[in-house]
Formats: C-alpha cells, sequence, structure tokens
C-alpha cells in the first residue's frame, strides 16, 4: 500500500540565492512535483509535526512490507487448505454416493429374493 509512499522532505536553506531542479525520468507518464519554500522559524511546530509524521509514516511502510511477506504466506497455506478441503470433499461425496449405492442395490436384493 506505502509501496509509492515518497516522504515530504524538508531541508533547511542557509539565506541566500538557490536554484532548484526537479529531474524526472518518466517518459510514460507525466508527473508533477510541489516545491514550496517557506520561512520555518515561525512554522517550528508544525515542522516538527511532519517530521513525526513522516517517521511514522515510514515505520508503518516497514510494519506492512513485513506483513506484506507474512500474509502472502498465510494466503498460500489457505488456499492450499482449501483446496485439500474440496478434495476431501469430493472423496467424502463419492464414498457416500457408494454407501447410498450398496444400502439401495441391499434393498432392491431382499425384496427379490
Amino acid at each position: 500500500m506505502l509501496d509509492w509512499f515518497q516522504p515530504c522532505e524538508i531541508t533547511e536553506l542557509k539565506a541566500g540565492v538557490h536554484f532548484f531542479a526537479v529531474y524526472g525520468d518518466n517518459f510514460f507518464r507525466s508527473a508533477s512535483y510541489i516545491m514550496e519554500a517557506l520561512c520555518t522559524s515561525s512554522f517550528a511546530k508544525e515542522k516538527d509535526e511532519l517530521r513525526a509524521v513522516e517517521a511514522q509514516i515510514l515505520s508503518k511502510r516497514i510494519e506492512l512490507s513485513k506483513f506484506g511477506s507474512e500474509y502472502r504466506e498465510v494466503l498460500a497455506q489457505f488456499r492450499a487448505m482449501t483446496s485439500r478441503f474440496e478434495q476431501e470433499m469430493l472423496v467424502i461425496d463419492g464414498l457416500l454416493k457408494q454407501r447410498n449405492e450398496a444400502h439401495a442395490s441391499y434393498s432392491v436384493a431382499q425384496q427379490m429374493k
């Protein structure tokens, strides 16, 4: 779910002139970028909150990555067990049919005697 997550970067710059360039090499799909430059001294609390949330998102991404492999393993086991259950039910249905046929033939044989 968070495979394509790109963390929001906060970089502090020293005073002066700065040039920004964005490089993108995706020829198949257009991409858009948003860059904001703000004076963060008045947003110290928000900056810290954003960094904390970004850290939590990255942590959740790692957790989901581990969960994903565990989930796929359990899903494969579930599918195998479901398949086995279906096979067992087919065998049981066949045995019940044989039993019913045996009962039916016994009943018919008794009536003929």
